[in-house]
């Protein structure tokens, strides 16, 4: 199996050196640049993650390439911090991220999304060997077995949760207090909706286009904030950030600030994070609200060892049934 991938997570870098890599990964590997279509790259983005996944007859040369690419891009010591694997541990890597065994968030749903975005949209620009199509299948196949399997959804910290009982342990009444979400991303919806569930209404959405945020701020009953008014961020006790702008958005903060409470979920970072030294502020990034979910999943260990074993052995089959074909394939020809 032709394939590999070099990558960088939340378990094996901070937050900093991801967001370089996150950034050079955007810039060198997009799916229009020559480079990612001759190495069949499948470029995996989320907050926690940056993963580019490869093919080729020869993977040794082809990933000394991709990385001394990022190196052009990137001006700190960084490869150190970076994990490949190569057939079938590859294959074994991106079954257990689409499973949800590699995130945060513990069988999350929204990787599995995530990893078949990918995908598709690769295909959208130019065409992949049959080993990544077999890759990307196969791993979607066994995420959305064991989440079908076994309880860890049950037990889920997800995002949403935590974000919420922090809200609640620092200002108690929630439902008194302005929220503003900046960007209109996937992750600020889903917490929208938790927020909407649990009796929070005076919800504002800071977002660049307005037209395409109109239908769920009338059908949730949010309040609109242009973006050139961004600056008004510091009139909510609570600001989300989840926008996907490559720099700091909010920074420097005035005198009469009347935000306590502020949570930046973007990869690269949208909040100056000098603003955690601000005495009436809190500020939590990705690093640190994962932090917060990985100590209350402690109780799912005993799942997800087994679904690690379910994964394990449904990839030594598919990988043996794989080559075994492209065998005859080959004996074929």
């Amino acid at each position: 199996m032709k394939i590999g991938i070099l990558g960088i997570n939340h378990k094996s870098a901070e937050i900093t050196t991801r967001e370089f890599v996150s950034k050079a990964v955007r810039i060198r590997f997009s799916q229009d640049s020559a480079i990612a279509e001759n190495a069949h790259c499948v470029v995996l983005s989320t907050c926690n993650r940056s993963e580019v996944y490869f093919s080729s007859d020869n993977l040794a040369e082809t990933h000394s390439t991709l990385l001394n690419i990022l190196k052009e891009e990137i001006d700190i010591a960084f490869e150190h911090k970076l994990y490949s694997f190569f057939g079938p541990d590859c294959f074994l890597h991106l079954a257990r991220v689409a499973a949800g065994l590699d995130s945060a968030i513990i069988a999350e749903s929204e990787i599995q999304r995530q990893v078949r975005v990918a995908y598709e949209q690769t295909l959208l620009h130019y065409n992949l060997p049959s080993c990544t199509h077999f890759l990307f299948q196969k791993s979607l196949k066994l995420g959305k077995q064991v989440r079908s399997s076994f309880a860890l959804a049950q037990n889920q910290m997800t995002i949403a949760n935590i974000l919420f009982q922090t809200c609640e342990s620092v200002l108690k009444r929630l439902q008194d207090v302005p929220i503003l979400f900046i960007g209109n991303s996937e992750i600020n919806r889903s917490i929208i909706g938790f927020f909407k569930r649990k009796g929070i209404n005076n919800i504002t959405l800071c977002t660049r286009s307005i037209s395409s945020a109109k239908a769920m701020t009338e059908n949730e009953g949010l309040s609109l904030l242009p973006w050139e008014k961004l600056a008004d961020w510091q009139q909510h006790s609570v600001v989300i950030c989840g926008s996907n702008a490559p720099h700091a958005i909010i920074a420097r903060p005035g005198m009469n600030v009347r935000t306590r409470l502020i949570f930046d979920l973007s990869i690269p970072r949208n909040v100056d994070p000098s603003l955690s030294r601000h005495p009436q502020l809190i500020l939590l990034n990705m690093e640190e609200i994962t932090a917060l979910i990985e100590r209350k999943q402690q109780k799912n260990l005993l799942e997800i060892n087994r679904a690690e074993i379910l994964i394990l052995e449904a990839v030594q089959r598919y990988h043996t049934a794989f080559c075994q074909k492209e065998k005859r394939v080959f004996a074929c020809t």
